[in-house]
């Protein structure tokens, strides 16, 4: 595995997480990771990775036909977020608009565990009293136990890869193949999101006579 990094720790680092977080087929799993390791660039051998990490996180919901779709809801969450300030689960959760709840038939509690399987590629950060976070514990934490951290990108090039609409995958071949960013979110509509999210937190707290956070 030190091998097959090449010196990029953020790589091995993010393996190791995804293994660890991995259920059932961990073998498999590090096997396929391993045999596309030595194709293509660094930023190739990211893009593969971060995929296959989503991937993970969307099949390990038996029985989910929607995992998917709210994976990517997620991570446009994340970039949005990434400049607005970080949110914890419950913010994450409010900032889906009530068509995406309602499309995606999905409670907090299916959400969270969508969250905890995203772990390799997510940080949580400790919160100060009154919700700033706190940088001399930023690390990475049991999402079960931190439910009120603050969520963000582990790395700033995880939010490069969700960025792009096509990416390039390494083959035995020279030349690489290009294919569209299955979790790509387009940038008008997240912000269309995000800001019907907005007012419907607003709307929300007003008739219960408070803003929600």
């Amino acid at each position: 595995l030190v091998e097959q990094a090449g010196g990029l720790f953020i790589w091995m680092r993010t393996v190791v997480e995804l293994i660890k977080s991995t259920e059932d087929g961990r073998d498999t799993l590090l096997q396929n990771i391993l045999e596309k390791s030595g194709l293509g660039d660094k930023e190739m051998q990211m893009t593969t990775l971060y995929t296959a990490v989503l991937e993970n996180a969307s099949t390990s919901q038996k029985g989910s036909t929607m995992a998917k779709p709210v994976i990517q809801a997620i991570v446009g969450l994340l970039l949005a977020t990434s400049i607005t300030g970080p949110l914890p689960i419950r913010g994450l959760y409010a900032f889906l608009s009530m068509h995406q709840r309602e499309s995606f038939s999905i409670s907090l509690g299916e959400f969270t565990s969508l969250v905890k399987k995203m772990q390799p590629v997510l940080k949580f950060t400790a919160r100060r009293d009154g919700g700033a976070p706190r940088p001399e514990l930023e690390q990475q934490l049991p999402v079960g136990s931190t439910g009120e951290s603050l969520i963000q990108a582990y790395h700033f090039s995880f939010l490069d890869f969700i960025m792009k609409e096509t990416i390039s995958h390494p083959n035995e071949s020279d030349k690489p193949t290009s294919s569209r960013n299955q979790f790509w979110t387009d940038p008008l509509s997240l912000h269309r999101n995000m800001a019907n999210g907005c007012f419907e937190i607003m709307v929300s707290g007003s008739r219960n006579g408070q803003l929600g956070d």
